[in-house]
């Protein structure tokens, strides 16, 4: 874990008030997702177990908070092969990488499904005939 990320938790872990403790836990997941680009399943555990909180009531505080609401790591992975880059795929790549920055982005040389390219997977679920407008709908 990054330690810029521990530290930041050590801060606010000396911070808590118990008056304001939902608004602490916000501000922290807020930083933490500015210094990683998402919240990590590594980083809401290492929380929990250093502030003594369930792992559920971390993850409904993400899902309640617009700001850190689907700022959970997805995976993408973007198939990079010589078809798919023909059809547009290093577009979407250059588009994952400036607006996208909080998923993990991932390349793969060929899907083997090219005749249906380009082709990504996001969390195992592969799309096929991706393009920017269709990955703008997808990822929100």
């Amino acid at each position: 874990m990054d330690q810029k990320v521990v530290n930041t938790i050590s801060y606010y872990i000396n911070s808590v008030d118990s008056v304001d403790y939902n608004n602490i836990i916000v501000e922290m997941l807020k930083e933490i997702q500015k210094i990683e680009g998402y919240i990590s399943g590594e980083v809401i555990e290492y929380i929990s177990k250093n502030m003594y909180l369930k792992i559920s009531f971390i993850e409904g505080v993400i899902k309640r908070n617009k700001s850190l609401k689907d700022k959970l790591c997805k995976t993408i992975i973007l198939c990079t092969g010589p078809r798919c880059m023909k059809k547009g795929s290093y577009e979407m790549l250059k588009l994952i990488e400036k607006d996208y920055s909080h998923f993990k982005l991932e390349t793969k040389n060929c899907f083997r499904d090219c005749g249906k390219g380009p082709n990504l997977s996001i969390d195992d679920r592969i799309y096929n005939g991706i393009d920017c407008n269709n990955i703008k709908k997808i990822l929100g």
